[in-house]
């Protein structure tokens, strides 16, 4: 893949993207591999020597049940646009469960204090909680 991209005459974004399509597309073969196919592999050979475990069984019914629930994990975390919508939301949403105390921040490092004695910090890739009752 590294050689074709840089003789096409792509933009470096396009390029990026389609890199992070391309590992996603990876984990996306691999999830179903690793969680349906391996344990029904097990399943076939246990078949074919007369064994019976009970547990090979189970372990299918599990593994099959969580593959809808892990699938879109490698899009939302390996493709930086969908990566940063949800850390967004999330962030969002942390600062609606604690009311606004709480701090993420990814900008510059700066330290602040109020009037009423309360620190605010927001620092590259850190959070800080403020808890409520020391308002």
């Amino acid at each position: 893949m590294k050689t074709v991209l840089p003789t096409s005459s792509q933009s470096s974004h396009l390029k990026t993207l389609q890199t992070q399509l391309f590992y996603a597309l990876i984990f996306q073969t691999l999830i179903p591999v690793i969680l349906m196919h391996t344990p029904a592999f097990f399943i076939f050979i246990a078949t074919f020597l007369d064994c019976s475990f009970e547990l090979l069984g189970q372990i299918p019914s599990i593994t099959i049940v969580l593959y809808p629930a892990i699938d879109p994990l490698p899009n939302i975390f390996i493709i930086r646009n969908y990566r940063i919508a949800t850390l967004n939301y999330l962030r969002k949403a942390l600062q609606i469960f604690f009311k606004g105390n709480l701090k993420i921040g990814i900008s510059e490092c700066t330290n602040r204090i109020n009037t009423d004695s309360t620190i605010n910090d927001t620092h590259t890739n850190v959070a800080t909680v403020t808890p409520a009752a020391q308002k």
